[in-house]
């Protein structure tokens, strides 16, 4: 196995010994890589050792003992470092970062990924992840250290609730109508992650009083148990929550994962199953959404990942809105939210990453969920389902559809040979290399005038491209 490297913003990879696998090690020697970079950066005449860096971890199994050995290696190093009294969500991560002013944050977490694995992400000045060539620099810079012999402790400061009360804040300022109904049914699952808190806290003060917990996925727990993976992508994790949620009468069902930056969504059909959303789903209802019921600025802006629906750009034009698609990766959407400033109206990526607001710079789904429940309860009150809304959307817009596949990469070897993109009309398929998991992810999309249409060019284009997958298996 090849040794762990610095990318994709920092750090993911199986629990274990060795340089191949994530240990208390590796994270001691990228922390100091950290520490390299922002001490070789230019902060405008700013010392970065008095901004300082501030750490969250997750509820993962060691997320705990790594953001100690990451907070020992700055000390050590006479960086100022602020820590959370808990576990901490990554767009709380992302806006502490801001908040404080500090040179750079830490979150220990490897989002949706199987149990097995943790993670090490690394965030700038401005919030956002690292981009490609500062990655890069960290990786250089990353060494043993072993001097710990002047640790100054006053440079560890504990973070004070008034922190959590600077983003739950900013997270309900979120709130496009406040005068919505909020008479929906809700049912929630953390997952057992750091979602639970903050979506309680913020739904009951938005007024969202009839909020069901899924109590056993409630508690924090890194082996989480009854699942095969924490993904609200996956429609497994929702077992226990349908469950709930019919017991209860929800309207709809939430859930997040372990740092709580992806956010799943499943509606109460008038057949009284639940359906789920995906994240092409939900970015449309949530784009028409915002455009309908805010002012606009002058030259507002959309930015999406070039792998997620293009219905987005659709939308967008015909309401006179620029849209712009970017590589795969959250870090490139928050890119443009610097430059964008408030032109920025909303971003997402296909994988359930969302952000409507700037308090952070990275997808977050606690202001997203938020979002999602004002919506439910906007439609509610005109009779209508999310469902029936998409539905809407789809007879004004078009049928756009949407299918994403993974394949394990041992499956194949020579990756080289794989098109990475076809050219079809009315429709699109793109091939990438997972950055977070060994994966070969593969995403198709097709639309129509009508569904059936679209439905068939998105089987054409799926049955085209998976012959020439297998081809390449069997070679």
């Amino acid at each position: 196995m090849e040794n762990l490297k610095f990318g994709t913003g920092g750090l993911r990879g199986i629990m274990g010994d060795g340089e191949n696998q994530l240990n208390a090690g590796i994270i001691r020697k990228t922390t100091c890589g950290l520490v390299e970079y922002i001490l070789n950066k230019d902060f405008m005449g700013k010392d970065p050792k008095e901004m300082g860096i501030v750490i969250a971890y997750d509820s993962r199994n060691n997320s705990y003992a790594f953001s100690k050995e990451a907070a020992l290696i700055l000390v050590a190093n006479g960086i100022k470092t602020y820590i959370f009294e808990g576990m901490r969500s990554t767009p709380e991560l992302s806006f502490a970062v801001r908040s404080l002013g500090c040179a750079a944050g830490i979150v220990i977490t490897a989002s949706h990924n199987p149990k097995e694995y943790n993670g090490f992400k690394v965030y700038s000045e401005t919030g956002a992840q690292l981009l490609p060539d500062e990655d890069k620099k960290i990786s250089e810079y990353s060494k043993d250290f072993s001097d710990f012999s002047e640790l100054d402790v006053s440079l560890l400061n504990v973070l004070p609730k008034e922190q959590d009360e600077k983003y739950v804040n900013a997270v309900l300022e979120t709130m496009i109508n406040g005068n919505v109904a909020k008479d929906i049914a809700i049912t929630y699952t953390p997952l057992f992650g750091t979602g639970f808190w903050p979506i309680r806290e913020i739904l009951y003060r938005a007024g969202f009083e009839n909020l069901n917990i899924v109590l056993e996925q409630a508690e924090e727990n890194g082996d989480f148990p009854g699942i095969s993976a924490p993904n609200p992508e996956n429609l497994d994790v929702f077992e226990m929550a349908i469950v709930k949620a019919k017991q209860v009468g929800s309207d709809i069902i939430l859930a997040t994962d372990p740092d709580a930056d992806r956010l799943g969504v499943m509606i109460l059909g008038k057949d009284g199953e639940y359906t789920a959303l995906s994240g092409n789903m939900l970015a449309v209802l949530m784009l028409d959404y915002i455009i309908t019921h805010k002012k606009m600025p002058e030259n507002a802006m959309v930015v999406a990942t070039n792998v997620s629906t293009p219905m987005v750009k659709k939308i967008a034009v015909e309401n006179n809105i620029s849209c712009e698609f970017v590589k795969p990766g959250f870090k490139y959407v928050a890119e443009k939210i610097d430059a964008l400033g408030n032109n920025f109206i909303f971003g997402f990526e296909e994988n359930g990453g969302f952000l409507h607001a700037t308090h952070t710079r990275d997808k977050d789904a606690i202001s997203t969920a938020l979002l999602v429940c004002e919506m439910a309860s906007y439609y509610k009150e005109k009779s209508l389902t999310l469902l029936e809304k998409l539905e809407l959307l789809y007879q004004k817009y078009g049928y756009f559809l949407e299918k994403n596949k993974s394949i394990n990469l041992k499956q194949i070897c020579d990756f080289s040979r794989v098109p990475l993109c076809y050219n079809i009309d009315s429709g699109f398929a793109i091939v990438r290399k997972s950055g977070t998991e060994p994966k070969l992810k593969l995403y198709f999309g097709a639309n129509g005038d009508v569904k059936e249409e679209a439905e068939n060019r998105l089987n054409s284009i799926i049955d085209k491209v998976m012959v020439d997958i297998e081809e390449l298996k069997k070679s």
